[in-house]
């Protein structure tokens, strides 16, 4: 999806694996004042819940999304939901099921987190419901499905991650704002650029804005109460700052993609484990 509401559907395979530090290839043709903003990988039968800037959130079927080339602009999202005019869509998020004891786990950009049952979303229909009171000057980072028993990890902007279980975190209702998921309160400029689930590997991948990456095993990372300020987890003077974390195993092969388009897909076994502090290898050459 592109950061002015296109979307579209393109078969996995068309990506081919290259080395590290390569220059990618264009994954969306975007217009001239719009970037692309994310990558979901799913399957056609799967529900697609959709998230947007108003806190609402909406369900649709993937197949519904069109399928397009790599260098196609894609559909607005009007043309598949409900959206108000000045409404914009933030996070997508895959769904398979909704079983009983699993949650939605929100984050926002201001280290607001959220645990409401899954089962509160399985009737949502094109034309959206509540999904979470922001405040005015907030908006949502990630939305993930998780159970009581998942670890939390929200990385900031800073390089700070912070480490938590899912259950310090009480469930609450659609239509609540959420409490404190980590501190920033250190730095105005501060902002949560990522959150993951420990169960989906044993590594964070810290990826920094000047191409930078690093796996660092999740036990370096020691754990702490909800709403602590986190610890260090990349060097932002020499991988500038952190703009994306995520939880891998380590196998896995990972999109890269920035403003201009370009992406690179490459395997993680190419990208060095180190310490928290390291800044990591080039995992993407950007150009000017």
């Amino acid at each position: 999806m592109s950061a002015k509401g296109y979307v579209k559907r393109i078969p996995l395979e068309e990506y081919t694996v290259q080395n590290r530090g390569g220059v990618g290839s264009k994954s969306m043709t975007t217009y001239e004042d719009d970037d692309v903003e994310k990558i979901v990988t799913t399957n056609t039968h799967t529900d697609l819940l959709i998230f947007t800037s108003f806190g609402k959130v909406y369900r649709i079927r993937a197949h519904q999304v069109p399928e397009m080339s790599k260098q196609s602009k894609g559909v607005p999202f009007i043309n598949l939901i409900s959206i108000e005019k000045d409404e914009k869509v933030i996070s997508l998020l895959s769904v398979d099921n909704y079983e009983q004891g699993q949650y939605l786990f929100t984050v926002t950009r201001q280290g607001v987190v959220k645990k409401t049952p899954l089962e509160e979303y399985s009737r949502i229909n094109r034309n959206g419901k509540i999904a979470l009171g922001m405040r005015e000057d907030d908006m949502l980072i990630k939305a993930m499905i998780v159970s009581d028993i998942d670890e939390i990890i929200i990385g900031s902007s800073k390089g700070k991650v912070v480490r938590f279980e899912a259950s310090e975190a009480r469930s609450m209702g659609r239509t609540a704002t959420g409490v404190k998921g980590i501190d920033l309160s250190d730095d105005l400029k501060s902002k949560v650029v990522g959150a993951s689930k420990t169960t989906q590997g044993k590594y964070i991948l810290s990826v920094g804005q000047d191409g930078f990456g690093k796996m660092t095993e999740v036990n370096e990372y020691r754990m702490t109460k909800r709403g602590a300020k986190g610890v260090k987890s990349i060097d932002v003077e020499k991988a500038g700052y952190l703009k994306f974390v995520e939880v891998v195993n380590g196998s896995e092969d990972i999109l890269i993609i920035t403003k201009l388009g370009i992406t690179i897909r490459t395997t993680l076994d190419q990208v060095a484990t180190s310490g928290r502090g390291a800044k990591g290898v080039k995992v993407i050459s950007l150009k000017d």
